[in-house]
């Protein structure tokens, strides 16, 4: 699965999920376009072993803990 293949098939279940902890739209859209472009960043990374959307909330996890920790 290349990543263009990987966008399409998770971004709207990674997006409704921001949506479920952020009420503000375009946070959740922004939270969710920069948790992509980490993986695309690190795809070289995933070795296939986990699933990939496991892999994927684990990027996701760990940038809203980033943020979080920034602000507080």
């Amino acid at each position: 699965m290349d990543f263009e293949e990987i966008y399409q098939a998770y971004f709207h279940d990674f997006y409704f999920y921001m949506r479920s902890l952020e009420s503000d739209e375009n946070i959740a859209k922004e939270i969710t376009q920069e948790t992509f472009f980490k993986a695309l960043k690190s795809i070289h990374q995933f070795d296939g072993k986990k699933d990939i959307r496991a892999w994927l909330f684990t990027i996701t996890k760990i940038h809203i803990l980033r943020i979080i920790n920034k602000f507080t």
